[in-house]
């Protein structure tokens, strides 16, 4: 039995696929007689996830925990709410509960990074709008269980949003919480398997940050995105499932059935991601609609506008996409290259201090 696995190194034996666990695996081992002191735990790590029964190992204890104690595997990583809903445990609960508001200092410093930021943006006429992604424990409350506590105060984003429009009017900010609220009545904005707004909430969202960017451009040819047609398709992936090492779970999710794309991708600019980024080819993304669209977007992001990007890029004439490592930073080089009329900051609620450290 203690041998066996190792026999069956690298499925010489018998192979089993590796399931996704939203993380990168530890597939090589350095050896360096100079540098021993770190070997033990980098030792640990590569045998650990490389153990050739880990596979059927793991399916059988979350099994085992999800069907006969209905908890998850780590308590700490996710929440089971009511009808097959999920929600991400740790940061996500804490910032639902109160416990990770924003103190006066930070407040003072996303004021002071803001101002600075719109004062450079002004001098280039660049129109500047943030739009703060809610997590679902802000838009799903009813799905949560009776255990989980509410903050008895608002909630950061609201209380974030009120303070620097408060000090500083020029600051667009769209807090969609109760937009989606309202909106989850006609069909579900999010996934119950993972913790991201789904294609629907993406066009509904798009929509919303389109008429608000009107205001500035009154010519902005928003009905562009009218008239898509849905349907229902299976999702069988998401970062809870993920967590869960349940292999049968799935879940009905509204998607395009048909559509016309008016803007089509061109050739990137070519800016380098940094190294540490794990997604390296969604650093930038690029579209052009030359026919229809008027004017230019950078689109600061991350994983968030995955279901906007489809929508959103329709309505301009050039727009680029940069997931900078959710730094949600300034990027003057970028802007510089591109000379854009608009910029968009995407910066999902959990991320929000990431701007001020």
């Amino acid at each position: 039995m203690i041998a066996f696995p190792l026999l069956n190194w690298g499925g010489w034996l018998v192979e089993f696929k590796r399931e996704n666990e939203n993380r990168n695996f530890c597939d090589t081992l350095n050896f360096n007689l100079a540098k021993l002191d770190n070997f033990p735990e980098e030792f640990d790590n590569y045998f650990n996830d490389n153990f050739s029964f880990r596979t059927p190992l793991l399916k059988i204890f979350h099994e085992i925990k999800f069907k006969v104690f209905n908890i998850p595997p780590d308590r700490d990583d996710l929440v089971f709410g009511d009808d097959g809903w999920y929600f991400l445990g740790g940061e996500e609960k804490r910032i639902f509960e109160g416990r990770e508001n924003f103190s006066n200092e930070e407040l003072e410093r996303f004021k002071t990074l803001w101002d600075e930021r719109l004062d450079y943006l002004e001098a280039e006429n660049i129109k500047t709008y943030w739009l703060i992604c809610p997590t679902k424990y802000q838009i799903y409350d009813d799905k949560l269980p009776n255990m989980t506590r509410k903050s008895p105060t608002e909630n950061r984003t609201t209380l974030l949003t009120k303070y620097l429009q408060k000090n500083n009017p020029k600051i667009k900010i769209i807090n969609p919480i109760s937009f989606l609220k309202n909106k989850k009545s006609e069909g579900p904005m999010y996934f119950k398997l993972d913790n991201h707004w789904n294609d629907k909430a993406g066009y509904e969202i798009s929509k919303l940050l389109l008429s608000t960017i009107q205001t500035d451009f009154t010519d902005l040819p928003i009905q562009i995105i009218d008239g898509y047609t849905w349907k229902e398709a299976v999702k069988n992936d998401g970062i809870h499932k993920a967590a869960l090492g349940i292999s049968d779970l799935s879940e009905r999710v509204p998607v395009i059935a048909s559509r016309t794309a008016f803007a089509n991708p061109v050739k990137k600019y070519g800016f380098i991601s940094p190294k540490e980024f794990p997604y390296a080819w969604k650093y930038e993304t690029r579209f052009q609609n030359k026919t229809r669209g008027k004017y230019r977007i950078l689109i600061i992001r991350d994983s968030f506008a995955d279901a906007i990007e489809p929508f959103l890029k329709e309505a301009f004439e050039e727009s680029v996409f940069i997931f900078d490592n959710w730094k949600y930073a300034l990027n003057k080089e970028i802007i510089e290259t591109i000379k854009p009329n608009i910029i968009l900051y995407i910066t999902l609620e959990t991320h929000l201090k990431n701007l001020i450290q």
